[in-house]
């Protein structure tokens, strides 16, 4: 494997020379490039976007801000820079967000922990205009909204109330308002579709409208999950695998969609239990550092945790096997002696080895 960094494509090396120089090509570039809040002086200084401030602290930079902190957005970047600013010390932090406190999408644990930490909301609010004092951001002109019919997502769309402006001070706006692909590389391959900023592949084998060249990730569904990432890698493999010897991509993979298992798994009389809460370090040390907020459960805890397991691989193995002699204790499979064939095909089978012999 050869690994060659500091090139950007489209700068240091072209597209369409990777197309000639190689047999297939993976773009998978994610989607680094920040959303834009459209609003008047976005661009103005003391306005960073949310991913950028959250690497310049990690990073061990300081970005200045004052006393006062506005974020706006309501998915989970959002709360982290809200978070990370509380962890810092500033004395004021607000999210400002266009929809209810019910629409936001980021984690709800997540939202509560950060206004016991002191995380201001202004919800039903949209930033309209970034206030400029002496060259740099003083606050966010911000308009109130109502919501009203759903949207094509299924949430339902803020409208701004007339008349309604009021302006929140800060030395610090962070945009955390979504992010999106830099495409711009493939500037002048006209044959990579790239609609609503996105890169358009095959669904099955994520071929893009040139042979050899396949996309996928972030770059082709918008921001997701690393498991989809995942995904889309392992898809494309076996895509460029096909290719490069001359099979047919799409032949047989219809297995490999998104699909729901009907499968019903008899729980035997488990009767359900409420997770542990999980213990939490005070607001009051939270703050001046970035300790492990969540402090890990204890040894009580985690046991009674891990025997609320339903195992359901092992049900799954047992239902599919038919072996009467089969049954679950405490989430693992056991062999009732009597009735044990001793065939041992269950112990061949079980991908744990967690097979043990009951009394």
């Amino acid at each position: 494997m050869e690994i060659r960094l500091n090139t950007r494509v489209g700068k240091d090396v072209k597209l369409a020379d990777l197309k000639q120089d190689y047999n297939a090509v993976f773009i998978a570039v994610g989607a680094h490039k920040p959303g834009r809040l459209g609003i008047e002086n976005e661009k103005a200084e003391g306005v960073i976007d949310g991913t950028e401030f959250l690497f310049k602290v990690n990073t061990g930079e300081k970005v200045p801000a004052g006393d006062r902190v506005v974020v706006v957005g309501g998915g989970n970047v959002a709360i982290d820079c809200a978070r990370t600013c509380a962890r810092l010390g500033f004395k004021d932090v607000n999210i400002v967000y266009r929809r209810s406190r019910a629409e936001m999408p980021a984690i709800t644990e997540e939202i509560a922990e950060a206004e016991r930490e002191g995380v201001r909301l202004t919800l039903l609010a949209g930033p309209k205009k970034v206030v400029v004092k002496g060259g740099r951001a003083a606050g966010l002109e911000c308009v109130k909204n109502k919501l009203c019919e759903p949207d094509a997502g299924g949430r339902r769309r803020p409208v701004s109330v007339a008349g309604s402006e009021f302006i929140i001070e800060a030395g610090l706006i962070i945009a955390a308002v979504g992010e999106q692909p830099e495409l711009s590389f493939l500037a002048g391959d006209t044959d990579v579709v790239v609609s609503d900023g996105l890169i358009k592949t095959d669904p099955v084998t994520l071929e893009s409208g040139i042979k050899g060249v396949f996309a996928g990730g972030d770059a082709v569904t918008g921001p997701a999950t690393v498991i989809q990432a995942m995904a889309a890698g392992r898809k494309a493999a076996v895509s460029i695998d096909r290719y490069l010897q001359g099979e047919p991509l799409d032949a047989g993979r219809e297995g490999e969609a998104v699909f729901e298992s009907k499968l019903m798994v008899d729980t035997w009389g488990i009767v359900p239990e409420s997770r542990s809460d999980m213990p939490v370090r005070p607001v009051s040390q939270r703050r001046g550092n970035f300790k492990e907020v969540e402090t890990g459960l204890g040894r009580e805890e985690a046991v009674r945790e891990a025997k609320r397991c339903l195992s359901c691989d092992c049900k799954l193995c047992i239902n599919l096997l038919g072996c009467p002699a089969l049954i679950v204790e405490n989430g693992q499979a056991v062999v009732d002696a009597p009735q044990c064939p001793g065939c041992g095909i269950c112990a061949q089978v079980c991908p744990h080895d967690a097979i043990k012999s009951g009394a």
